[in-house]
């Protein structure tokens, strides 16, 4: 009986570990992974070495033992990569554990494999093959880590939008980039930086798709992060966050509530050319030019001089919107007056402009006239389809909550919280009966 073995803690060996995986059947893996510590087998390893491949390579199979295989390359990651014969075997082994491995049985201890593949990407990055070959390895680490749950970030998604982004292959970013993310995968697969990484580089993403919305959201993620240390990569969100917002919304929003002072403060004081611009979009065209003149090295150095030139045609095509409210007709030459543009030819190529891509409805004719009509309006059709994917969206979001918070009712600390048994000391009379009905809880369901 496998629990009968787990719990001779002193007789740990790696004959023991292999034969406990061999053994296993699929409802084994939950008591083996809990038995089986990630350090223990680490330190077995450390004691083989020289029965490591023997092990990967004639003992254990990847689509059988999948989470026992993961232990093992986790530990090869962690080893000098200098050997490139070494370097060729692992990449082999880790390629051959992505394409078979059990989700059910990695989902229970992810971290080993998270080791793994962090060492896998960072071989084949240093080996200059093309960021794009290394996406479709990515998505498949993505699929085993979540094991149908697309709520759970993983560290394989922080790797794809950057890989993305690199690459400048922005559409290979979804669907993952679009998942409602609500948890964050455990036993310290995740680091504060994968975190961060993801939503800078998912907003990323979103800005070349013009999805500024989304890119909002995502680098607001960024931005809230709890920390008493400000990052970098916060610093280039808040930077991208002005930018996003003053081309979306004409406006910098407050972030939220829950932000850290000290963190409001670093991006007031280390993005102050941002903030800067931010006061002059509110007094106009001439103001954002002067700034944009001013501080363009910095904005250029900072690769962010082309959504800084939207910044400003943003306020120039506001400066026509609010010309629809008052006038039904105007010359080409009162509209560059004014919205105080640089000259007649400039100011028609923003009305073309604005025109084609549906953002005014207007017309002009051959004499220079432009005729404001009224705006275009989303059909009911189209409200309806957006409205059902939205419901569906939030739906998905709910049943994926629910399920985290009926795994958290059916947990020993939540039932002895609920019960008041108290702490787990030594067991005399009453205590007896309380750790029974615990376990028939535990057994039971939990609370409903």
């Amino acid at each position: 009986m496998l629990q009968t073995v787990f719990s001779k803690a002193q007789n740990q060996t790696l004959e023991q570990f292999v034969q406990d995986a061999q053994q296993a059947t699929s409802k084994d893996w939950p008591q083996f992974v809990s038995n089986w510590k990630y350090g223990v087998v680490c330190r077995l390893l450390a004691r083989h070495k020289p029965q490591i491949e023997m092990v990967l390579n004639s003992l254990l199979r990847p689509e059988k033992h999948s989470v026992a295989y993961s232990y093992v390359l986790g530990f090869k990651a962690g080893e000098k990569m200098e050997d490139v014969q070494y370097v060729q075997t692992f990449v082999s082994q880790v390629k051959r554990l992505l394409e078979c491995a059990d989700g059910a049985q990695i989902a229970l201890f992810p971290r080993p494999l998270t080791d793994a593949v962090r060492a896998y990407v960072d071989i084949l990055k240093s080996e200059g093959m093309g960021l794009v070959r290394v996406i479709p390895t990515l998505k498949r680490a993505i699929q085993l880590f979540q094991n149908g749950d697309e709520t759970i970030l993983t560290y394989a998604h922080s790797e794809l939008m950057y890989c993305c982004v690199q690459s400048m292959c922005y559409h290979l970013a979804f669907p993952e980039v679009e998942q409602e993310i609500i948890q964050v995968q455990s036993h310290g697969a995740v680091r504060s930086y994968d975190h961060l990484m993801y939503f800078y580089y998912s907003g990323l993403v979103f800005i070349a798709m013009k999805k500024y919305d989304k890119a909002l959201e995502a680098l607001s993620m960024a931005l809230t992060a709890p920390s008493e240390h400000i990052s970098a990569i916060q610093l280039e969100s808040y930077k991208k966050y002005v930018l996003v917002s003053l081309v979306w919304r004409q406006q910098l929003p407050k972030l939220p509530r829950y932000t850290s002072n000290t963190l409001l403060r670093y991006y007031r004081k280390f993005c102050s050319e941002y903030v800067e611009l931010v006061d002059a979009f509110a007094e106009g065209v001439d103001s954002v030019s002067k700034v944009i003149e001013r501080h363009a090295e910095i904005f250029t150095k900072d690769k962010n001089f082309g959504l800084v030139q939207q910044v400003k045609k943003t306020l120039q095509k506001h400066a026509v919107r609010k010309l629809t409210s008052v006038y039904t007709r105007l010359s080409i030459e009162k509209v560059k007056d004014l919205c105080a543009f640089e000259s007649v030819p400039h100011a028609k190529k923003i009305l073309v402009s604005m025109i084609r891509s549906g953002e005014l409805a207007a017309t002009m004719d051959s004499q220079g006239v432009v005729t404001f009509e009224e705006q275009f309006t989303t059909s009911d059709a189209e409200m309806l389809s957006q409205l059902h994917k939205r419901i569906h969206s939030l739906l998905r979001l709910w049943n994926s909550l629910d399920k985290n918070q009926l795994e958290v009712k059916k947990t020993p600390n939540y039932i002895r919280k609920k019960l008041n048994l108290g702490g787990a000391g030594p067991m005399m009379g009453d205590d007896l009966a309380n750790q029974a009905l615990l376990e028939h809880m535990v057994r039971s369901g939990g609370f409903s």
